[in-house]
């Protein structure tokens, strides 16, 4: 019985076995290609080379070895729109959460219905009732979210940065009764604002925080250092999948994360947070990893990787790795070779 790399074993019987045959016209067939056989036979060694390399690095990694159990805050970088700016750096620009009631629950249908129509006044009621809780208890936030009528209810109701170009007065895409509403001055991180109506439905918004999202990570820093829970600052605040969990990444081995995220984390005590990371959408780590970073390091044991782990550590324990030498040294390539193993 043999286990698949799928994970599924399978029984076979073997039935008859072939030696093996080596073409006698294969270096002709090669040579009539235009393809020098040196430069050929350079290229399979660097592929055998390869191979065993990448196959020592993976069988490494593999082994038991130092592991930290972490939690994470995580802002993705911004998206940057057709001008080529950063919303982050636009000016008036503010990060905030919401919770949608929609009339009927669809927000998408809300601005065809009549504004007597009984469902905008149940929407502004669910609102309203909502916002009570909130104000009595901001804790309840991401309870109250849950219940909210568009796709961010299940992330705690974050929204990207706005600015007030992106408003629909300045020819924007953003409702211009919700952009009203949030780019007040004197709102402050944590500000709940009373229901607000708007093309979708009413909205309770709260103040998330204002650029940087690298300042943001300091003043969450701050907080943890001072006794707030992390988990919690997670659920509040990390945009990563983990989120849910208190930014809860299970166990980290060496090399599983992008040397940056890498580094850090093996780097910061445990029990401590570590200091902001941010990685540049420019940097040796993938665009999907760019953005700005926390972590925390509950403890650090000795263990072997396992699982979903494993098949991460074997998919690319060779790529990073690889990627790492890149950068400590200067490469060249040889043009010649590379022409001669092209097909004339």
């Amino acid at each position: 019985m043999i286990e698949g790399e799928d994970g599924t074993y399978r029984i076979g019987r073997v039935t008859d076995i072939v030696a093996p045959v080596v073409d006698p016209n294969f270096q002709q067939v090669v040579q009539d290609k235009g393809i020098s056989l040196t430069a050929f036979r350079d290229v399979l060694r660097g592929d055998v080379v390869r191979d065993r390399l990448s196959d020592t690095i993976t069988a490494r990694v593999k082994q038991p070895g130092p592991q930290r159990h972490v939690l994470e805050i995580f802002q993705p970088a911004a998206t940057i729109g057709d001008d080529g700016v950063d919303p982050e750096h636009k000016t008036g620009a503010v990060k905030t959460k919401h919770i949608l009631f929609a009339p009927n629950d669809d927000p998408s249908a809300a601005a065809d219905l009549p504004a007597d129509d009984a469902a905008w006044k149940k929407a502004e009621q669910e609102a309203r009732a909502a916002y009570d809780i909130l104000k009595a208890d901001p804790t309840k936030w991401n309870d109250q979210a849950a219940k909210g009528d568009d796709g961010t209810a299940s992330s705690g109701g974050k929204l990207p940065y706005f600015s007030p170009e992106d408003s629909t007065a300045n020819g924007g895409s953003l409702d211009k009764d919700f952009a009203d509403a949030i780019f007040k001055s004197d709102l402050q991180p944590g500000h709940i604002l009373e229901p607000v109506k708007s093309a979708f439905g009413w909205h309770i918004i709260q103040i998330w925080h204002r650029p940087t999202d690298f300042d943001w990570a300091n003043t969450l820093k701050q907080q943890a250092d001072g006794g707030a829970d992390f988990g919690q600052l997670a659920k509040d605040n990390s945009e990563s999948q983990d989120a849910e969990k208190g930014g809860d990444m299970g166990w980290i081995a060496k090399g599983q994360l992008p040397e940056l995220l890498d580094a850090t984390v093996f780097g910061t005590d445990t029990g401590k947070i570590s200091v902001p990371l941010a990685v540049a959408r420019n940097s040796p780590a993938s665009a999907a990893d760019a953005g700005v970073y926390l972590f925390k390091v509950l403890e650090e044991q000795t263990r072997a990787p396992e699982g979903d782990q494993l098949k991460t550590l074997e998919q690319t324990a060779f790529s990073t790795w690889y990627t790492e030498q890149k950068l400590k040294h200067q490469i060249t390539r040889d043009v010649t070779a590379s022409q001669d193993t092209t097909t004339q």
